[in-house]
């Protein structure tokens, strides 16, 4: 039998959160952003305080040559940059980061925000913070209050029953000594998660980077929430950093209201919507599975992504872009309420780069604009037309 790449390791919750806070764990870069809604690291709490199983993490004690890693929440670390990091578990351990330690973390399209859950000291319930449980007699408002005290539940358990028994008073619905020992108990098994014991697998320090990408795209492959778009920027980020950086810095500035940025009104591009414009655009692909077979074939690998720098440049240009947003409005869509669809304004664009950043096709008009797309599928061998020998122009911009 082949020798393991991974050792099965228990860790205790704090001590990974421990881990996150200094900055010694983080995430690769071929990790998406923090996508969770709060309703889901409810359930997880919930399934931690009954003691279900919530799945295991896999961590590679990275070597010290690896680069290019991204820190979990917004604030300053202790390392520069990560000894490990998360290959598997990153929604998890984010989503437990930022409940437990009260920290804000980025999400995927570039927000920084809190994950604030409530947690009702007599039922044992979790929940989305309001105002209901802000209000409301029996609730911790924010569980990060309570995990800040875990090495003082001598006095903050009982200054707890405390306040509730004192609030439950004002609205004359006291509590009996039952229901403050059941809150005691019930305080005091919620601090008890900070020590969760969690299977980890951790991934060989020597195993190469290569390996590691195609372990993570095996491990999420057969997971709804990601898709082949997450796996291409996988590749992207194994075989060109620079790349994904460029398309993750263009996502960013389209959140910022500035001249000189692709922030428009109407769309705010991710990196998803920006792989699929260069994968039709650029590779003849509308489909992510293919396109994503495309670019792991290592025959052809160097090429490939020879070509890819060629599209993205195309891609992510100002001037592109702009331009093709002008039109959008032209037709009248002046308000992103009228978009019916995402993906339906992502493949415009592929379309409208295709026509207008190839050799013989022009925007002069609706009836150019189809002859010269059918003009365009015929020298690509599909359909009726006759080839015109299409070259595709320089990235210094479309025509």
């Amino acid at each position: 039998m082949s020798k393991t790449l991974f050792t099965p390791v228990t860790r205790q919750l704090n001590n990974l959160l421990d881990e996150v806070i200094s900055g010694r764990l983080g995430l690769p870069e071929l990790q998406r952003g923090y996508v969770w809604p709060a309703k889901k690291v409810r359930d997880l709490l919930d399934s931690m305080m009954k003691g279900y199983p919530v799945g295991y993490l896999m961590i590679w004690e990275a070597a010290d040559s690896i680069g290019n890693t991204k820190r979990i929440g917004t604030d300053s670390k202790v390392y520069e940059t990560a000894k490990s990091l998360i290959i598997d578990g990153q929604q998890r351990i984010c989503s437990l980061y930022s409940v437990m330690c009260g920290k804000k973390i980025t999400d995927e399209k570039y927000q920084s925000k809190p994950v604030v859950i409530s947690f009702n000291a007599l039922t044992r319930a979790f929940a989305v913070a309001d105002n209901a449980t802000k209000r409301a007699a029996d609730w911790i408002y924010d569980i990060s209050v309570a995990y800040q005290n875990v090495r003082d539940t001598f006095r903050y358990i009982p200054g707890e029953i405390a306040r509730i028994a004192e609030a439950r008073e004002r609205i004359g619905n006291p509590l009996g000594e039952k229901d403050k020992n059941t809150i005691g108990q019930n305080i005091s098994d919620l601090l008890a998660l900070y020590t969760y014991s969690i299977p980890t697998l951790e991934i060989n320090r020597n195993t190469d980077e290569e390996s590691v990408a195609d372990i993570f795209v095996r491990v999420n492959s057969g997971a709804t929430p990601l898709g082949e778009n997450d796996f291409i920027l996988t590749l992207i980020s194994l075989y060109w950093q620079e790349g994904r950086n460029r398309i993750e810095d263009f996502c960013r500035a389209a959140t910022i209201p500035k001249e000189g940025t692709p922030y428009n009104f109407l769309f705010r591009p991710s990196p998803k919507h920006i792989v699929r414009v260069v994968m039709c655009f650029g590779f003849d692909r509308a489909r992510l599975y293919y396109a994503y077979r495309l670019l792991r074939e290592a025959e052809h690998r160097e090429e490939n992504f020879e070509k890819l720098k060629d599209v993205i440049d195309q891609v992510l240009h100002l001037a592109n872009w702009k331009g093709f947003l002008q039109c959008v409005e032209a037709a009248g869509y002046v308000s992103p309420n009228i978009l019916s669809s995402e993906n339906a304004l992502v493949y415009s664009y592929a379309m409208y780069l295709i026509i207008d950043c190839w050799d013989g096709l022009h925007m002069t008009g609706p009836e150019y604009i189809l002859g010269s797309i059918d003009e365009y599928i015929a020298s690509h061998g599909g359909g009726a037309g006759t080839s015109n020998g299409l070259t595709k122009r320089n990235a210094s911009g479309c025509n």
